[in-house]
């Protein structure tokens, strides 16, 4: 853990060290939510994501950025498996 002017912020040495944490801490809020607006809505529902941590008011564009960047990825994922 480093800290940040104040704030502990988690450090990996791997993409996949940083996936296994957030899934054993954060896994049961997505689990099975396939659609990616569905998916980053439950992340922000969940008060724990997309949250304004001076007024604990929801991010506007952040069910819609994480949606967009999620089928980002999925294309690149499928273009490299043919």
């Amino acid at each position: 853990m480093l800290s940040a002017g104040g704030t502990k912020v988690a450090t990996f040495t791997s993409y996949g060290e940083s996936l296994k944490s957030f899934v054993a801490v954060s896994g049961s809020i997505i689990q099975d939510k396939r659609d990616p607006r569905t998916f980053a809505a439950a992340l922000q529902n969940s008060g724990r994501f997309g949250i304004d941590i001076r007024t604990g008011a929801k991010l506007p564009g952040y069910v819609g950025d994480v949606a967009a960047t999620i089928r980002g990825i999925r294309s690149i994922v499928a273009r490299r498996k043919t």
